[in-house]
């Protein structure tokens, strides 16, 4: 793994040595340096160290932290793209691969000629010399400063919510991070693990707080409806 972190850099969550070391010789012939990881957690910790631009990630291992979760992580905290693989490609599980809009992905079992090829194209697609050179530029050039969602907009500059563009609506700190994650991924399911990471952040989170937290927000937003979904987590109706 390097440790140059000025350089175009991808992270490799699997348990699959045989693909995974297929994969690295692959980039590294392309002057990508790669990271690998055989648990969300480990992905995790790489991705708060290194300026990660593409995580290739399989989303049906087990480990503390889920891969849907870690993929949603991964997305909203530190802006990376993904390629997902995965076993599962019944209705359900299409929908939530759906909703995570990634920029490719195979089912498994995967043919090396499939991952040779997918690589290929996101590669061609990202430009990696472009940016090798001008990511960080790149990066501020496309930064969302606004979401606007029904009647609401969100600034992400002042870290304020509006109702009509005008009239602002006060919110708590854990209120606005809340909102802010709702806006950025609208319409889709937010699970318990990512709200307790992005609201919480180091501290634990307990379910009374985010009952009590999702309440004041009902409350709060009269043109917006929260709708909590059993076992998984809650989402904006749509």
């Amino acid at each position: 793994m390097s440790s140059n972190n000025n350089s175009f850099q991808c992270l490799i969550v699997m348990e699959n040595s045989d693909i995974s070391s297929y994969l690295v010789n692959r980039l590294k012939n392309k002057h990508i340096n790669v990271h690998i990881a055989t648990t969300y957690t480990e992905a995790l910790k790489i991705a708060k160290k290194y300026i990660i631009q593409l995580a290739i990630i399989d989303i049906d291992m087990y480990g503390e932290v889920c891969g849907i979760a870690s993929t949603q992580i991964l997305q909203y905290r530190y802006q990376i793209k993904i390629f997902l693989m995965s076993q599962y490609t019944d209705d359900e599980a299409i929908n939530i691969i759906s909703n995570l809009s990634p920029e490719y992905f195979l089912t498994k079992p995967i043919k090396i000629t499939d991952i040779a090829i997918a690589t290929d194209i996101l590669i061609s697609k990202f430009n990696i010399e472009k940016l090798e050179n001008n990511y960080a530029n790149i990066r501020i050039k496309k930064e969302v400063t606004q979401i606007i969602l029904e009647r609401y907009r969100v600034s992400l500059i002042e870290n304020k919510l509006y109702l009509d563009d005008y009239f602002e609506v006060n919110l708590t700190k854990k209120e606005y991070r809340l909102i802010e994650l709702f806006f950025k991924y609208p319409y889709q399911i937010i699970s318990y693990q990512t709200i307790d990471d992005y609201v919480w952040k180091d501290r634990e989170m307990n379910k009374n707080s985010l009952i009590n937290l999702i309440g004041s927000l009902r409350v709060k937003l009269a043109y917006i409806r929260i709708i909590t979904v059993n076992g998984s987590g809650y989402c904006l109706e749509e």
